[in-house]
């Protein structure tokens, strides 16, 4: 769509690959965007494709907490049979 921005920036909240036989892409991906806009649709030639689309054009997922950082502070290893 000309005007619209490209990439993470771009507010898309969502997409899904859709399966389209009579098209020239055998896929296309549908972005749903959060300015209200229609969503927008962009041919593919397999999921794989359409998949890294969605994830290319989507804002960064935040890092998940890994027990690490949960354990910031504690020893590494228990003091086994000290009294």
């Amino acid at each position: 769509m000309p005007g619209r921005k490209s990439g993470p920036k771009a507010g898309v909240v969502g997409g899904r690959v859709v399966k389209t036989p009579d098209e020239e892409q055998p896929y296309k991906v549908v972005l749903e965007h959060s300015d209200g806009l229609a969503d927008s649709e962009h041919p593919v030639g397999s999921v794989r494709d359409g998949e890294l689309l969605i994830r290319r054009r989507s804002p960064a997922q935040p890092r998940p907490e890994t027990m690490r950082e949960w354990n910031i502070g504690l020893p590494s290893k228990p003091d086994v049979g000290v009294s």
